[in-house]
């Protein structure tokens, strides 16, 4: 398969600065697969990236972590994921041998440091937002004939769902844990008061996850497959990113979805 030499990638360039730039597309490290983007998710965590007040990183970034595409061509080293392959792309891009990683929870890898967020796609490496990506190989995940659309989104606003309920699956009574999923805000207000309504229960915790483990991410492809969860989604063209922006920052629509 003969690969076009530059394609169209929405970067972030300065605070609330985003525009489709024309750039190399590019070449798969030995450890890495370069996916055809079928569909990259708006999610809320992209407004937050755009309106930060900051530059996440000198260089333009390509924006978007919630990614499903066709494996178009492998890295040296990668022997275990066919090109043709449609598939999600995990978003916790860890070490793979630290002590968390190694017993399935990626998402709070040690090689991350304190703060226990890895590597992101959008987020520091560059996301998805874009006509092809270069990913891990180990952070793919497979489709099977799941739509590029319903996909996308699963891939981080149905992984971080999924790892809130697995998580605190066996805590439904004393000794709970309440979890804090996403960036929405708001105070769990735990106070040293007696237990009952409107105090704690005796042994309650708060846990703030961070996304999810890629076992979470293989759950809930499963259940989507099955039909048992589906994304709200509206679709936009590539070109069309900044208008869809806009509308998921003015009336918090319950999906989109970018197409290339």
């Amino acid at each position: 398969m003969t690969l076009p030499t530059h394609m169209c990638a929405l970067h972030l360039t300065d605070p609330d600065v985003a525009e489709i730039r024309e750039v190399p597309v590019p070449t798969p490290a030995a450890d890495q697969v370069l996916l055809k983007v079928g569909a990259a998710g708006i999610c809320h965590s992209d407004l937050h990236l755009l309106h930060f007040p900051y530059k996440v990183r000198e260089e333009p970034l390509t924006m978007g972590h919630e990614i499903a595409g066709t494996v178009v061509a492998v890295g040296s080293a990668v022997t275990d994921v066919p090109v043709g392959r449609r598939c999600a792309v995990y978003l916790c891009w860890s070490c793979g041998v630290c002590r968390e990683c190694v017993s399935g929870n990626e998402n709070v890898c040690l090689a991350a440091g304190r703060t226990a967020m890895p590597p992101c796609p959008g987020l520091g490496p560059d996301g998805g937002m874009a006509e092809y990506v270069a990913v891990p190989a180990r952070s793919v995940v497979d489709l099977g004939d799941l739509p590029f659309t319903q996909a996308a989104p699963i891939a981080d606003a149905g992984l971080t769902s999924m790892h809130a309920i697995a998580g605190v699956a066996d805590h439904l009574r004393p000794g709970a844990t309440a979890r804090m999923v996403g960036l929405g805000g708001g105070v769990p207000g735990v106070s040293a008061e007696p237990a009952g309504d409107p105090g704690w229960p005796w042994g309650g915790s708060i846990r703030k996850s961070y996304g999810g483990t890629r076992r979470d991410l293989i759950d809930v492809i499963a259940l989507a497959r099955a039909g048992k969860v589906t994304a709200a989604v509206e679709t936009f063209l590539l070109a069309q990113a900044r208008p869809a922006f806009e509308r998921l920052d003015a009336v918090r629509s319950e999906g989109g979805v970018l197409l290339p």
